[in-house]
């Protein structure tokens, strides 16, 4: 039997070699060796390779991930997410399948709600409502810009008011909400210099707050060029004006009517007002990496901590200091601040790459799934290893009640958090959450209060005298309305705010959903596991499957595979059936006892 199995692998090896080399030979005029390889379309944000840039309104946000695609979210009244519609999207959105975005910028938010963004190729694109060059000022999808393929950024700030800069180190300014016959309609080119290297443009600043409509002459520019030096303009037609001489800076930004800005020595000064104003330090200490400005500035202090400016009133005057945030000391880079009447909202990057947001979340723009403002971060991408809050899953029939755990993995040990848990109420009824329901028998004094029903929500304060360690926090109870339909789900969504340890630091936890899932009285059995390379379905994987995906790949006649067979004809892996299955599936029936390690089929495979 030995013999045999022996000879059967050898004419394995023989046949498999033989229809590869006819296979090659036979795609050879059809194969490209030049073209690179499409990338496969993706609609997961959380599936992408990385966050490049954000840039938020504080009403909508939008972000280019590292392979170059473009997703939004947010308010979508004016269209300005660029999908096509203006329904209001709570968690990113892909728009449109290239992968070739650069930059993208979302406009404030009083005025105007349009979004700019730049192609890798130089081209310049808008959507939303202020789009220049449109007899209505709208566009629901990315609309090119004019011509010119020289353009590598760009600033959007009030009523639409742009700036960018081309390749060549040229300033240009515009604005679209004025009349189509206006001089300022269409980018006009600052000055006769080269050398500007960086522009933020934000919203009216040093105007009466009792003064409106406001005069659109007063728009904040902010540029650094590249000497270093900084420069503000704001009147229309604009004129820019050197300030804070006899320092070199690095980095100015501002998406209201506050500037904020670093110098060399890491020093961090606000910009007030959109004129001559000087420079105003902000801090004593030279420890700053990062700020952006909104509502308020944000700041990334060398030890990885995050701050924020604190306005206190005495008097008739104002004045500003900067206070720490409690959220831990591992951040790296600030990505974005929106400004909006309600308060900001902030995107942060931690060291390890995930991306977090904090702030005003009334339109969603924060993208984590909710209209629910959050004083603490929340995870917007990434894999964080971190404490999750989870809810629990389960199946159950219409009539039942079930019981959801809530937990806490990798739990520090906390004293007090508030909680929020939404839930469908179209499929479920809950139980009364009652003290006892979130108290958990912990043997010390743990206080539940402020518990509270309304429609689709239920709030609760928890709090301990000492920190409660340990994964499972809770529980809560579900009634699966009668009248359920089988097969649909229902979401639980919990949210914590103030997770906090004894000594009232702060804990920055995920959230995980949970789904309660309606079944009729009959389970199924679970479908048998797929067994990867067995092209035509004989529960084997030999030489025949081979034979059959050469037929496949080479276009037989009669010969295409569907279903199963076409699932597990995908052996490398990759999302699609081609030359590299047919490839590896030889690999694999070619391998000396066809349980190589190293060649996997399926899963695994790459």
């Amino acid at each position: 039997m030995k013999e045999n199995r022996r000879f059967y692998l050898i004419g394995q090896k023989l046949l498999a070699g033989v229809v590869i080399i006819s296979m090659l030979v036979a795609l050879l005029p059809s194969i490209n060796l030049q073209a690179d390889t499409p990338q496969p379309v993706r609609t997961d944000w959380h599936a992408g390779p990385g966050v490049y840039q954000i840039s938020t309104s504080g009403n909508h946000t939008v972000a280019i991930q590292t392979d170059g695609s473009l997703w939004a979210w947010g308010e979508n009244r004016d269209g300005q997410l660029g999908d096509g519609t203006t329904i209001s999207r709570y968690n990113p959105m892909r728009i449109g399948m290239d992968y070739d975005w650069m930059y993208v910028v979302a406009g404030v938010s009083y005025g105007s709600s349009a979004t700019y963004a730049i192609r890798t190729d130089g081209s310049l694109w808008v959507w939303g409502w202020g789009v220049p060059d449109t007899p209505s000022g709208y566009a629901f999808v990315p609309t090119r810009f004019g011509t010119d393929y020289d353009w590598v950024s760009v600033s959007l700030g009030t009523s639409a008011a742009a700036a960018a800069i081309k390749k060549d180190g040229s300033l240009w300014t515009w604005m679209w909400a004025m009349a189509p016959w206006s001089p300022y309609h269409a980018p006009t080119r600052y000055g006769e210099d080269y050398d500007w290297a960086s522009v933020s443009t934000g919203n009216w600043g040093g105007i009466p707050s009792n003064q409106w409509p406001r005069p659109l002459r007063y728009i904040n520019h902010r540029a650094i060029r590249a000497d270093d030096s900084l420069w503000v303009g704001g009147r229309l037609p604009v004129a820019f004006t050197n300030i804070g001489e006899g320092n070199q800076w690095l980095s100015t930004h501002g998406n209201g009517g506050l500037g904020i800005a670093i110098d060399s020595n890491g020093g961090l000064w606000r910009i007030n007002g959109f004129a001559s104003n000087e420079p105003i330090r902000h801090s004593e200490d030279y420890h700053w990496l990062d700020a952006v400005a909104g509502t308020r500035a944000v700041a990334l202090s060398d030890d990885g901590r995050l701050w924020m400016d604190v306005w206190t009133s005495t008097g008739s005057s104002v004045a500003t200091e900067i206070m720490p945030l409690d959220f831990g000391n591992d951040w790296e880079r600030l990505l974005a601040a929106g400004h909006t009447a309600q308060w900001q909202n902030t995107f942060a990057m931690k060291a390890d790459g995930t991306v977090w947001a904090f702030g005003a979340n009334r339109h969603g723009s924060l993208g984590d799934g909710t209209t629910i403002s959050r004083q603490t971060p929340v995870l917007i991408w990434g894999q964080y290893t971190g404490p999750t809050l989870a809810a629990g899953s389960t199946s159950t029939q219409p009539g039942n009640t079930v019981r959801i755990p809530v937990s806490l993995n990798n739990n520090p040990g906390i004293a007090g958090f508030n909680i929020t848990i939404n839930y469908d109420n179209n499929i479920l009824t809950p139980a009364p959450l009652n003290d006892g329901d979130i108290r958990r028998d912990l043997g010390g004094s743990v206080f539940v209060s402020n518990i509270n029903h309304s429609n689709g929500a239920i709030t609760a304060v928890w709090a301990s005298s000492y920190e409660v360690e340990g994964e499972y926090l809770f529980y809560i109870y579900f009634t699966v309305n009668q009248d359920a339909s089988i097969s649909t789900q229902a979401t639980i969504t919990i949210t914590i705010d103030e997770l906090k340890r004894l000594n009232h630091d702060n804990v920055i936890a995920a959230t995980r959903s949970g789904v309660i899932s309606v079944v009729d009285g009959y389970t199924p059995p679970p479908p048998p596991p797929l067994l990867w390379g067995d092209v035509n379905q004989d529960g084997y994987v030999d030489i025949f499957d081979l034979i059959r995906l050469a037929q496949h790949i080479s276009g037989t006649p009669g010969m295409a595979l569907t279903g199963v067979g076409l699932q597990v004809a995908d052996v490398f892996y990759d999302g699609a059936v081609n030359l590299s299955d047919l490839i590896h599936l030889a690999q694999y029936l070619a391998s000396e006892d066809m349980n190589n390690p190293d060649v996997v089929l399926g899963p695994g495979s790459r």
